[in-house]
Protein backbone atom coordinates (compact mmCIF):
# COMPACT_ATOMS: atom_id res chain seq x y z
CA UNK A 1 0.00 0.00 0.00
CA UNK A 2 2.88 2.31 0.67
CA UNK A 3 4.43 1.66 -2.85
CA UNK A 4 1.26 2.50 -4.31
CA UNK A 5 1.17 5.91 -2.26
CA UNK A 6 4.61 7.00 -3.30
CA UNK A 7 3.54 6.47 -6.71
CA UNK A 8 0.69 9.38 -6.88
CA UNK A 9 2.24 12.62 -7.54
CA UNK A 10 0.80 16.28 -8.53
CA UNK A 11 1.26 16.81 -12.11
CA UNK A 12 0.44 20.51 -13.17
CA UNK A 13 -0.13 19.14 -16.61
CA UNK A 14 -2.80 17.29 -15.98
CA UNK A 15 -4.60 20.14 -13.83
CA UNK A 16 -4.19 22.62 -16.34
CA UNK A 17 -5.46 20.92 -19.34
CA UNK A 18 -8.57 19.58 -17.14
CA UNK A 19 -8.88 23.51 -16.14
CA UNK A 20 -9.00 24.71 -19.53
CA UNK A 21 -11.57 21.64 -20.33
CA UNK A 22 -13.85 22.94 -17.73
CA UNK A 23 -14.78 19.38 -16.73
CA UNK A 24 -17.87 18.32 -15.19
CA UNK A 25 -17.27 17.95 -11.47
CA UNK A 26 -18.77 14.19 -12.00
CA UNK A 27 -16.51 13.44 -14.31
CA UNK A 28 -13.44 14.39 -11.84
CA UNK A 29 -14.97 12.86 -9.33
CA UNK A 30 -15.02 9.38 -11.05
CA UNK A 31 -11.54 10.08 -12.73
CA UNK A 32 -10.85 10.41 -8.56
CA UNK A 33 -12.14 7.40 -7.58
CA UNK A 34 -10.62 5.59 -10.10
CA UNK A 35 -7.30 6.79 -9.44
CA UNK A 36 -6.20 8.69 -12.49
CA UNK A 37 -5.86 12.06 -10.53
CA UNK A 38 -5.00 12.75 -6.97
CA UNK A 39 -6.83 14.51 -3.92
CA UNK A 40 -4.59 17.43 -4.19
CA UNK A 41 -5.30 17.66 -8.45
CA UNK A 42 -9.21 17.31 -7.91
CA UNK A 43 -8.94 19.90 -5.33
CA UNK A 44 -6.78 22.17 -7.12
CA UNK A 45 -9.34 21.86 -10.07
CA UNK A 46 -12.48 22.14 -8.47
CA UNK A 47 -11.56 25.59 -6.28
CA UNK A 48 -11.35 27.28 -9.97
Amino acid sequence: MKAMIKDLFYDKEVVNTLKETEINQAILYTHLLSGRITMKEYLSICKS
